[in-house]
């Protein structure tokens, strides 16, 4: 797999004009800088990303990089798919903090909901496009979560082939992105980063996939909390931000909202932005579906639950994400997997919020995270799955149904669940596999005939040194809709496509799968009689 520099290595190394020979060129060697192509004389810029500060249904972002002498134009051309006529749009720049490269700006506004625009940067270059989001829910809304990013360059990009094969409509990296500290003299980090999302979140036809960031511990000055913008000069310096803040709520129409929030990095986790969550949950009392996504997680599946980082979020935003029935918050930070029950209260309850993720997409040392399943006294009774494993969450929004897949680097889901949007966001069902992700043969075979030899070499030692995932007492909570009927169908069509038929209803007519979605279930002897999974409170 590819090694690049960690921070301190930076330090040593200087900045990115001082860096030694040999370091540039392993840096070109990885492939992310693009430069004219001398043959054809087309340009193009050296990272290319879209991202959204406001509606997500009638604007978009476009950033991209160039040269400081190259005197290019803050503009891009831009039109509807299939227009005869390019207009252009005028935008802004500022330095990319720490490198001799300009960061470029452009917001397009006014754009019709769920259409598909395309843009270039000059006339001999091929278009590229994206599709804004659908203003009312007509079809399925797909994105990616992940966090803790660049340690290793090849998981990373592999992981990036993963979500953009599953066609999201956007991806979120949740802190610790390039883990540089805020050093300036790890700029190239950011180049890294930035030129791996270029060259894999696009799809085959051409269509760029949005990304969205929340900041990170190693984002920011000393790995810390506590700190201002200016000690996050690459997060705010290479994002379009709303507000220049590092929280923000997008609204996917009436139907979605995206809660993007600062664990306490340069905004604390109480005071102002406890104030504005408030508000904006408030407001959004009756938005279908709600998520939060953040770096420091409230429930630890690997550090320990009395950390006082850890229970800010706990005490500051739990309490608001049950009272407003958030849907599931992404986790991150710990660099292993890990799922809970749904909480409230302190205590696992169906119509509690869902946590998912713990960070790790690109981490070549992954943490062994606590097993789940163990009621005793202090034990982490909240958590539902566990794994040492790199992953990202990929998420499905279709009607009512919510469903949640954790994807390895071979792409294969190994856990995955469903909730129902109706009287609370609760769990309806789960069809977790006993071991992480496929078989490693087959992994092998796969990755021999779609990837190159170093992608296939890295599957298996990623698949050699990932341990077993643990989980939980297996169940199925009830839950209550406000059309049972019409979940319970739609619901029905879905699992066909992922389990076999006779498997928890799949294979039934949806009044079925209403009757045995509210029986409690259970393969271990304790509870085989249906008795619930008890309840415990936070100690």
């Amino acid at each position: 797999m590819n090694w690049i520099p960690g921070p301190r290595l930076c330090r040593l190394l200087g900045s990115a004009k001082g860096m030694p020979a040999v370091f540039l060129l392993v840096f070109v060697g990885f492939g992310h800088i693009t430069t004219a192509n001398a043959a054809t004389d087309v340009w193009q810029p050296l990272a290319t990303y879209l991202t959204w500060r406001d509606d997500p249904c009638t604007t978009l972002v476009v950033q991209w990089h160039t040269e400081a002498g190259d005197n290019r134009p803050d503009s891009l051309q831009w039109r509807p798919a299939g227009a005869a006529d390019w207009q252009t749009a005028q935008g802004t720049q500022k330095p990319f903090p720490g490198s001799s490269l300009v960061v470029h700006f452009v917001d397009l506004t006014e754009l019709d909901p769920d259409h598909v625009y395309e843009y270039r940067f000059n006339e001999s270059m091929s278009p590229e496009w994206f599709r804004t989001m659908p203003l009312t829910p007509t079809r399925p809304i797909r994105f990616a979560v992940a966090g803790d990013v660049l340690s290793s360059v090849s998981i990373v990009e592999m992981m990036l082939r993963n979500e953009t094969s599953r066609d999201p409509d956007f991806v979120m990296f949740c802190g610790d992105i390039a883990q540089e500290n805020g050093d300036l003299r790890c700029a190239d980090r950011w180049s890294m980063f930035l030129g791996s999302c270029t060259k894999y979140l696009i799809t085959p036809q051409g269509r760029r996939i949005p990304i969205l960031v929340a900041i990170g511990n190693h984002d920011v000055a000393n790995g810390g909390f506590g700190q201002t913008p200016k000690d996050a000069p690459f997060f705010y310096g290479l994002f379009a931000l709303a507000n220049n803040r590092a929280y923000n709520v997008l609204d996917f129409g009436q139907y979605l909202s995206v809660f993007i929030l600062d664990s306490g990095h340069t905004n604390a986790v109480a005071g102002a932005q406890k104030d504005w969550l408030e508000d904006v949950l408030e407001q959004r009392k009756t938005v279908t579906h709600k998520f939060a996504a953040y770096h420091v997680p409230a429930w630890p599946a690997y550090r320990r639950m009395g950390l006082p980082s850890h229970v800010a979020v706990r005490e500051n935003w739990i309490p608001l994400f049950e009272r407003y029935g958030l849907t599931a918050a992404f986790e991150h930070h710990e660099h292993c997997y890990k799922r809970t029950y749904p909480i409230k209260n302190g205590q696992v309850d169906p119509h509690g919020v869902l946590y998912m993720g713990n960070g790790g997409i690109g981490e070549r040392e992954l943490r062994r995270p606590v097993p789940p399943g163990s009621f005793s006294e202090g034990g982490r009774w909240f958590l539902a799955r566990t794994a040492q494993a790199n992953q990202f969450v990929f998420v499905t929004v279709d009607g009512p149904i919510r469903h949640f897949q954790a994807v390895d680097p071979a792409n294969w889901a190994f856990d995955e669940c469903y909730s129902v949007a109706g009287q609370g966001a609760t769990i309806i069902t789960d069809h977790s596999g006993d071991w992480l992700g496929m078989p490693l043969w087959i992994s092998l075979v796969m990755s021999l005939i779609a990837m190159f030899g170093g992608s296939a070499m890295t599957l298996m030692i990623l698949h050699v040194r990932q341990r077993r995932m643990t989980r939980a007492r297996g169940y199925i909570t009830d839950f209550t809709t406000e059309t049972p009927a019409a979940a319970a169908a739609h619901l029905q069509i879905m699992l066909q496509d992922h389990v076999a038929p006779g498997q928890d209803g799949s294979g039934e007519d949806g009044a079925e799968l209403v009757r045995r979605l509210t029986i409690v279930k259970s393969k271990d002897d304790e509870h085989r009689e249906g008795k619930p999974i008890p309840k415990r409170s936070v100690r």
